[in-house]
């Protein structure tokens, strides 16, 4: 139908938002650019849409990474710490405080998983 043929002309990260954020995708992209990866441009909307503050908020409340992903999104600390980077002012020094007290929540978050090893 219409919707199916709307989403088949979108890019992978078009049809990502899509389902999470319906016909404010047009908007997303638009405000941030579409050279962001799906994860980048879902930092760039809870700092500005959401007052998430830091990468731990954003991790832990705004975006299923902890639950949804096997490693926890740790794979894209990176990137998503780059967003909070740029809006934000970090300095390397506090990127490295930020992603640490992601590393360290996940860690200490899960740490019954040792007993099952």
């Amino acid at each position: 139908g219409i919707v199916e043929a709307r989403l088949s002309s979108r890019t992978p990260v078009e049809k990502q938002l899509c389902f999470r954020y319906g016909a404010e995708v047009k908007n997303i992209i638009e405000k941030y650019g579409s050279e962001f990866t799906y994860w980048q441009l879902e930092a760039f909307h809870a700092i500005n849409s959401t007052m998430c503050l830091n990468l731990l908020d954003f991790y832990t409340r705004r975006a299923p990474l902890v639950l949804a992903f096997k490693d926890h999104g740790l794979n894209l600390l990176n990137e998503v710490s780059a967003v909070f980077q740029l809006e934000f002012g970090w300095s390397e020094e506090q990127v490295k405080h930020e992603t640490k007290s992601v590393t360290d929540y996940i860690q200490n978050e899960f740490k019954w998983r040792q007993s099952f090893s």
